[in-house]
């Protein structure tokens, strides 16, 4: 028997079960509501948001946000690249971001956590897919889970750097609800899922913060 001998080899890992935060299924395809909001606009930036791809589960939604100035596309860049300590005095250069449900459920990203690997699978998120550009361009998309309930879902920034004041747009919760109901599951059983936003994750985690308490 030699001395040195090859290790066993190690355990088969287990699959990586899809939970809702992981982003769309990979065995659906989603269907694609044209929106093509102009949700904020200054002399400085312009803030846009292009379609919607519904699931049964959530859906992605793709925004584009344009500045005049390369100082304003640095700090948006630092912003959507790394997670950004938020202060109680938010910055004036801090882009915000929210979706708001017709029952109250607030999704931001003021707030952060990481749901991967914690064991945490329920509850609302939106959860940043990608994003990349230039100092004048940005554009990219996110994930929210679960589908809206009925009524409205509201799109709202704000960004005073960019003389851009709290702005806020609608649209019916039934285009994105109908939207999911008519996907097409392309193969059954999808047991596993890959990396969270794979290949394309740059921005940060965005958590969730309950409906307001009523007076």
């Amino acid at each position: 028997m030699s001395f040195f001998e090859a290790p066993p080899p190690p355990p088969e890992p287990e699959p990586r079960v899809r939970t809702p935060w992981d982003g769309p299924p990979n065995n659906v395809l989603g269907i694609v509501v044209p929106v093509n909001l102009v949700l904020a606009q200054s002399a400085l930036a312009a803030v846009t948001l292009g379609a919607v791809t519904a699931y049964a589960d959530g859906f992605e939604f793709d925004y584009l946000i344009r500045s005049t100035t390369e100082a304003l596309g640095q700090s948006l860049a630092e912003h959507l690249h790394h997670r950004r300590r938020v202060e109680a005095d938010l910055p004036d250069d801090l882009f915000r971001f929210g979706i708001e449900f017709a029952d109250g459920t607030r999704l931001t990203t003021l707030e952060s956590r990481l749901p991967f690997g914690s064991g945490e699978t329920g509850g609302p998120a939106m959860v940043p897919r990608g994003g990349g550009g230039s100092y004048e361009r940005w554009e990219g998309n996110w994930w929210v889970t679960p589908l809206p309930p009925a009524g409205s879902v509201a799109f709202v920034c704000e960004w005073p750097a960019a003389d851009i004041e709290l702005a806020r747009a609608e649209i019916d919760a039934a285009l994105i609800l109908d939207a999911a109901a008519r996907t097409v599951t392309l193969w059954q059983d999808e047991s596993s899922a890959g990396s969270p936003g794979a290949g394309y994750l740059v921005s940060q985690i965005v958590a969730t913060r309950p409906p307001p308490a009523d007076d």
